[in-house]
């Protein structure tokens, strides 16, 4: 088959796919019930629930600051917050004892030993949520923007449904040429994570993002607290799954007014966050990571360079077919604009995020294979035994 027929042919499989993507991330996404934050707060303290508020952090000087006053400026509950400084290396440490000088509110823990056969991050929150005093605790991260309201609102929502646990979707901030890159690759994963049947009480399968989860402490704790997931990679997921395969009513809802994330601020993020989610996607069978990163690869390049390589052969079909699924990719990530914030202009640059997934792939499955972990913040992760 020739270049020019190959080049046809996986446009044409493309322009049929990416409109089956959009339309699944829409329809996914609309399942979800929506939470916004509370405008109306109850004027009497006495009536207010009493919520612990876990927060590991790790290298997070840039974030951790701001993510820790917009908890503390919540109103209508009485916050306990609890920032567990997991060995960082930065300043870390240095603003969260000065803010916990400042507000009684915060309690500051420091370096928690690490439990053999625990990941940091699911060891930090079991060391903090043991301080945990409320009758909530919610597990949020240290670069979270939550908005005024938002925690009463998770709390009359834990109530009114009767759950056990509540999970809610950030608004996903995307500003640099290398964050916008990555959307694409994340709206894949997030079209797979939400088309699930998490809605379905009979089922199983559930679903938590570590930007927000609040459970109930009792149950929590009945439960087994972090010990059930400790070794997971996504602890946030398979939490939920472990709430709800014990009878547990769990909800996932969309909520992007109430909070919001950066995930990457530069090139080496999103390579070295992208080593850690290929593994954390397929676990067990981390292998797969490179053939269908490979795949992705070879025919994401062949169809984004189809439009210059129909220029050169003058083939108007294939240069109207190339730009058009092009334009498919970039609509599908702007169509997902309520809980994806992107630049419409460095969107367009997409294509360069697909040599990123391949190397990160590829560095990910090099480190299971020869040395059974990979590095995440400075600290290696087991992925295999």
């Amino acid at each position: 088959m020739s270049l020019e027929n190959w080049l046809l042919l996986l446009t044409s499989l493309a322009a049929v796919v990416w409109p089956a993507v959009a339309v699944g991330a829409y329809a996914s996404y609309r399942r979800c019930k929506s939470l916004v934050p509370e405008q109306h707060i109850d004027p009497d303290p006495r009536s207010r629930p009493r919520v612990s508020v876990v927060i590991p952090a790790r290298n997070e000087e840039a974030d951790v600051e701001a993510t820790l006053r917009g908890v503390l400026a919540q109103e209508g509950v009485h916050v306990e917050l609890i920032v567990i400084n997991d060995h960082s290396t930065d300043r870390t440490g240095e603003i969260i004892n000065r803010i916990a000088a400042e507000d009684p509110r915060v309690r500051a823990l420091h370096d928690p030993p690490l439990k053999e056969g625990w990941l940091g991050k699911a060891n930090a929150m079991r060391y903090g949520s043991s301080f945990a005093t409320g009758d909530y605790i919610i597990f949020t991260d240290a670069d979270i923007s939550h908005k005024p309201g938002s925690f009463v609102a998770a709390v009359r929502e834990m109530e009114e449904s009767q759950l056990s646990l509540l999970s809610l979707l950030p608004l996903f901030v995307w500003e640099s040429v290398w964050e916008n890159a990555a959307a694409p690759a994340f709206l894949l994963a997030m079209t797979n994570f939400l088309s699930g049947p998490i809605h379905d009480p009979e089922s199983d399968d559930a679903l938590a993002i570590g930007a927000f989860i609040m459970v109930d402490a009792e149950v929590y704790r009945a439960l087994g607290g972090h010990e059930p997931v400790k070794s997971e990679m996504l602890d946030d997921v398979t939490l939920a799954r472990h709430f709800k395969a014990n009878g547990e009513r769990v909800a996932f809802r969309v909520a992007p007014q109430c909070l919001s994330v950066r995930m990457y601020t530069s090139a080496r993020a999103v390579f070295y966050g992208s080593i850690k989610n290929c593994l954390a996607v397929f676990g067990d069978n981390f292998w797969l990571a490179v053939p269908l990163a490979l795949t992705f690869a070879i025919g994401g390049v062949s169809v984004l360079s189809a439009p210059f390589v129909a220029i050169a052969l003058l083939n108007p079909t294939l240069l109207a077919l190339g730009l058009f699924v092009y334009f498919e990719v970039w609509l599908a990530v702007v169509l997902a604009r309520s809980y994806m914030q992107t630049n419409l202009l460095k969107l367009a640059a997409f294509v360069v995020g697909v040599p990123i997934l391949v190397a990160a792939a590829a560095v990910a499955t090099y480190q299971a294979v020869f040395y059974g972990s990979v590095l995440w913040r400075g600290r290696a992760i087991r992925v295999t035994e």
